[in-house]
């Protein structure tokens, strides 16, 4: 028996997923013929690119797999409410996979219709004090960012609690169907006092060095929320279409490997690795790779443990184009010492310590990745230089929009002591 779920973007079918359920629930992923003649058709990733021939369990498994949520709690409550196994991406994405990271919505094909003539946007809107109900349930329950009630369902990447909702800058609501979210709200993590503060405050620290990072504020009802602009959505061109989605896959779907192997340290992959796939895949090697290693150098002058493979994406257009997506996920864990080893998530030459890396760790890494070892370091100082006026700047900022001051000047003076003493270190 087989059974078959489609892969569409923006109302178009893409492929197709095929589950044999008398195999073990063997997978495997064909691209439509439809698809394939398209001008300005893109692969559902650089690990599977566009061909006649099917792609067997090992790559659409993987991939499936890094659309879910890694919470316990939220798949376990997914294995209850819809009596699928949460080691079965397939059966899971046939439920929750209208809105998800990038261009792609799952949909079973007898639905087919609902998004290929969509009418009118479909939203649900809610009152203040309704979002205020959603995140007071969502900081109690990592799986509640759906209610019964919702039409809309959606799948995010990533451990932590989180929700995705559209907000048109007055009002937020619940999309359905072909209307895809347009933000994605974090509540504070318990135990990590401050995360809101310090990720929007890293966020606007990024972008101030020059880096492309995801544009965030703070949403303060009852406790704080980082909203995040979601980048892997742009304004249609058709204005009663509003949004469109756009490709975007993260690093361990471009290089095949599960969720669970994000960490360098336990098998997945550092930066050498990451830059040798920009190398063969990116429309733009310099300005990619040079964004990587900066994003890398930022992370370990801020004290940025967090910055594993599913922090770092690759976004899919027309034409081929294959580009770095902005960098998210940005925070510092000095604040976190004594929960958080200061060890970086991709090493640095020989090196995950944060405080035992110097000149000629950097060095090091140059070579691998085949850089200049002259530059690697001058760009370190560079940015080491450059960065306390930044963390300054965006600090007074975050002050001046009534950011909680206490949790806003503590991340700062960590972060401007860090720096310093990772600056003395590389003289």
């Amino acid at each position: 028996m087989m059974t078959e779920l489609l892969i569409l973007v923006e109302g178009v079918v893409m492929g197709r997923v095929l589950e044999k359920t008398r195999q073990g629930g063997t997978l495997s992923f064909r691209y439509d013929a439809g698809w394939l003649e398209l001008k300005d058709a893109f692969p559902l990733s650089v690990s599977m690119p566009l061909s006649e021939a099917p792609y067997r369990q090992r790559f659409i498994k993987t991939f499936l797999s890094n659309l879910l949520p890694e919470s316990p709690a939220v798949l376990e409550a997914w294995e209850k409410k819809y009596h699928v196994s949460r080691n079965n991406p397939f059966g899971l994405l046939k439920h929750v996979g209208e809105d998800c990271p990038g261009a792609l919505q799952f949909v079973q094909p007898e639905r087919l219709a609902e998004y290929q003539h969509p009418g009118p946007a479909q939203i649900q809107w809610m009152t203040l004090n309704e979002l205020r109900e959603r995140l007071a349930l969502l900081r109690e329950d990592a799986a509640a960012f759906r209610l019964v009630t919702d039409q809309g369902r959606m799948s995010l990447a990533g451990a932590q609690a989180k929700t995705a909702l559209y907000f048109d800058g007055r009002r937020w609501g619940v999309p359905a169907g072909r209307m895809p979210t347009s933000h994605i709200l974090k509540p504070c993590i318990p135990g990590f006092d401050g995360i809101v503060e310090n990720e929007h405050l890293c966020q606007d620290i990024a972008a101030r060095c020059g880096l492309p990072a995801a544009r965030s504020f703070v949403l303060d009802l009852d406790e704080p929320v980082i909203v995040v602009e979601r980048f892997d959505r742009l304004p249609h061109p058709d204005p009663a279409r509003i949004l469109r989605r756009v490709h975007q896959e993260d690093m361990c779907q471009a290089l095949s490997r599960l969720p669970g192997d994000k960490y360098q340290e336990s098998g997945g992959p550092g930066i050498e690795t990451i830059v040798k796939l920009l190398r063969s895949v990116s429309t733009n090697v310099p300005e990619d790779v040079g964004r990587f290693v900066d994003a890398n150098i930022f992370n370990y002058l801020i004290g940025g443990t967090d910055a594993h493979a599913k922090n770092y994406s690759l976004l899919l257009g027309a034409n081929r184009q294959v580009r770095l997506s902005p960098l998210y996920d940005l925070s510092t864990q000095l604040p976190y010492v004594d929960r958080i080893p200061q060890r970086v998530a991709m090493k640095i030459g020989r090196r995950y310590d944060i405080g035992s890396i110097t000149a000629a760790d950097w060095q090091g890494l140059a070579r691998h990745c085949k850089l200049d070892e002259t530059q690697m370091v001058d760009r370190v100082r560079a940015l080491a230089e450059v960065l306390p006026d930044h963390i300054v700047a965006a600090r007074d900022q975050a002050l001046q929009q009534n950011l909680h001051a206490s949790k806003v000047r503590k991340a700062s003076e960590l972060m401007l002591k860090h720096v310093r003493t990772r600056r003395e270190g590389l003289r």
